[in-house]
């Protein structure tokens, strides 16, 4: 229905109709993750932050927001990777080789009838891999401690 939905609305071939995409199929992930890590976040902190006479923005701003970060930005790199290697949607609303995303061209490559060499498929394989591999190795700090809160009760 979406893709159907989306070629008579003459959204198809749209790179901003994949975002919508990917992003209503992310997005309750996301919300059931960071749901999960705000119930971390002792209630006491904010209570503490309007003792101290922070109004509600200070203390999400100065309080919860420094608390979340690990939680914010695992968060985001696993929504960054889900949507990364979405390939479905990619495949059926893309028409044109300018618009195909990385695992689309990559599969193109892979099942190309013409003669197409595995150093080419591999070469494919390889710049698909390198931004989610960058992107985790500079948030991996983060990572670790979002995984990890709340594992072990205090």
């Amino acid at each position: 229905p979406i893709v159907l939905f989306s070629k008579k609305m003459g959204m198809s071939d749209r790179l901003i109709t994949l975002i919508f995409i990917n992003m209503s199929f992310v997005l309750p992930y996301v919300i059931w993750l960071l749901q999960a890590y705000f119930k971390t976040i002792p209630s006491e902190l904010e209570d503490a932050g309007r003792i101290d006479g922070c109004n509600r923005f200070e203390v999400v701003n100065k309080i919860i927001l420094p608390l979340s970060i690990p939680g914010l930005v695992t968060t985001a790199i696993l929504a960054f990777l889900l949507s990364w290697g979405e390939f479905l949607f990619a495949l059926l609303i893309t028409e044109t080789e300018t618009s195909y995303t990385s695992t689309v061209v990559a599969a193109m490559f892979a099942t190309a009838v013409a003669d197409v060499s595995y150093v080419t498929i591999i070469a494919a394989g390889v710049l698909a891999v390198i931004p989610p591999v960058v992107f985790a190795l500079i948030f991996q700090k983060y990572i670790m401690s979002g995984l990890l809160s709340g594992a072990v009760k205090n």
